[in-house]
């Protein structure tokens, strides 16, 4: 019997095929290669690699709506911490939002939380869809590649993270 996912309630194929798809644009950019999707305690997406070699971890999101921040699960702030804490190496929140934002990244830090909340889902009719979330600012993204739109800061296009 396989093991659930803890978080596969709302998954949906669809939503796997697009941070698939995102995954596959990022690596095709960044010269990496994904794992194959990571297993559900492992909390976050991927674990990334370069010439064989490990070098970040992400969590691949998709959005069609763009706020005045982008809110993630603590759950998964606190695991892409405590694994650059353990590892050495980054673990990037990476977006896919609506154009002409595109494709946006951030690396996973104490410092990128504006403030803490609750998710406050009602949308699905769930009791239990409610979670604590942490808030990033959208200046806190930069895009994986050129883009017409970067949220106000000025970045090195040219520079790869690691």
């Amino acid at each position: 019997m396989q093991t659930p996912r803890f978080n596969t309630a709302y998954e949906t194929d669809y939503s796997k095929r697009m941070e698939r798809r995102i995954c596959g644009i990022l690596c095709e950019k960044w010269n990496l290669k994904p794992s194959p999707d990571l297993p559900w305690h492992n909390i976050l997406d991927y674990l990334l690699f370069k010439n064989g070699q490990a070098v970040c971890f992400a969590e691949i999101k998709y959005r069609n709506k763009v706020y005045e921040t982008y809110y993630v699960a603590l759950n998964k702030m606190r695991a892409g911490i405590n694994y650059t804490d353990i590892t050495g190496l980054p673990s990037y929140l990476v977006v896919e939002f609506p154009d002409p934002f595109g494709i946006q990244y951030v690396e996973m830090s104490k410092d990128i939380i504006h403030h803490v909340g609750m998710s406050n889902l009602k949308s699905r009719g769930d009791d239990q869809d409610n979670e604590v979330v942490v808030h990033v600012e959208m200046a806190q993204f930069k895009p994986i590649e050129n883009s017409i739109y970067s949220w106000g800061q000025s970045c090195n296009l040219n520079v790869i993270p690691f």
